[in-house]
């Protein structure tokens, strides 16, 4: 079974693209793209939004999808809590 590609966590996409944050949270991201929930490997093989790339596309849905999150009482290996989101269905 092939694993899925793991997108740079969250500081390092703010810290990498923050020159550019404000040109990213200009587009209007949900936390779907076109009705789908969408994973890091995936999303890098769609055409990304007119003037953004991959990586800046990708951190705006994360920064979307930040306040759906919900936690679970459980942590991986490095002792960070695993973390949900059920995107709303239309």
């Amino acid at each position: 079974m092939k694993l899925p590609l793991t997108p740079k966590p969250l500081p390092d996409l703010l810290t990498r693209h923050r020159e550019r944050l404000a040109d990213v949270l200009q587009h209007s991201f949900t936390s779907t793209v076109k009705g789908r929930y969408e994973h890091w490997d995936r999303l890098f093989r769609r055409e990304p939004p007119a003037g953004l790339d991959h990586e800046q596309w990708w951190l705006g849905i994360k920064l979307s999808r930040g306040s759906q999150y919900r936690r679970l009482p459980i942590c991986d290996t490095l002792g960070r809590p695993f973390v949900y989101m059920l995107p709303d269905q239309v």
